[in-house]
């Protein structure tokens, strides 16, 4: 009997503790699709798309005629740094440009979400510049459009602002969105974020940035 009492109480424990994964599993998936919750007002039409990895909700949009893409992304690479989470929003529009430019601030090593440690030629900046960003480019002898790149950093006032990619098949802003709760991560080496709705003047305001780089990036290809 002692034995089957045991049985049972180590079965109704795995049952509540299994009860407690998949509802911490589900609310982590409804806090997540959370994030895009408030962009109607701000998207001529859109489509939310299921998170395809941990920390990951992606939505397509149509802003201004124009369709944009946005992408949350968890990183846990840097070493010795609480994961972050950023969020990418992506132009996705064929530029005549002739090389790639990535501007990183205050890069650190590898990400998820950018190849900026794979592009060879780092392009020195000057006091136009932000004093932590780093620009390196797949082109040798530097950038093309640099000095059109230098009347488009207000963004980059935004301490969270972390990386602006300028390339033939599109433009992209990264901000970060926020650092992994230290308590939980230092116990479970699991990343939990206190997710909410991203705040939609953030979103027009990067939107904006692409869409006025664009223009003057086509303007200067056609003079």
């Amino acid at each position: 009997m002692k034995l089957l009492a045991g049985l049972v109480i180590v079965a109704l424990i795995a049952y509540l503790l299994v009860r407690k994964y998949i509802a911490r599993q589900a609310n982590g998936v409804a806090s997540k699709n959370a994030v895009f919750s408030e962009v109607s007002n701000l998207f001529e039409k859109f489509t939310i798309y299921p998170a395809a990895s941990a920390g990951s909700i992606r939505l397509d949009g149509q802003f201004k005629n124009h369709w944009f893409q946005l992408q949350t992304i968890v990183d846990t690479l840097p070493v010795r740094k609480l994961p972050s989470l950023w969020l990418l929003v992506t132009l996705p529009v064929s530029m005549k440009v002739d090389a790639k430019l990535d501007m990183m601030m205050r890069p650190s090593g590898p990400t998820t979400f950018s190849n900026f440690d794979f592009l060879p030629h780092t392009i020195y900046t000057n006091s136009d510049f932000p004093s932590l960003a780093v620009l390196r480019s797949d082109y040798q002898s530097g950038y093309a459009n640099i000095d059109i790149v230098k009347r488009h950093l207000n963004f980059f006032e935004n301490p969270r602002a972390k990386e602006l990619l300028i390339t033939p098949q599109g433009l992209r802003l990264v901000v970060q969105l926020a650092e992994a709760e230290r308590a939980h991560y230092g116990v479970f080496r699991e990343a939990r974020f206190n997710y909410g709705s991203v705040n939609l003047n953030l979103i027009e305001v990067m939107m904006n940035s692409l869409l006025a780089l664009k223009v003057d990036l086509e303007n200067d290809g056609t003079k």
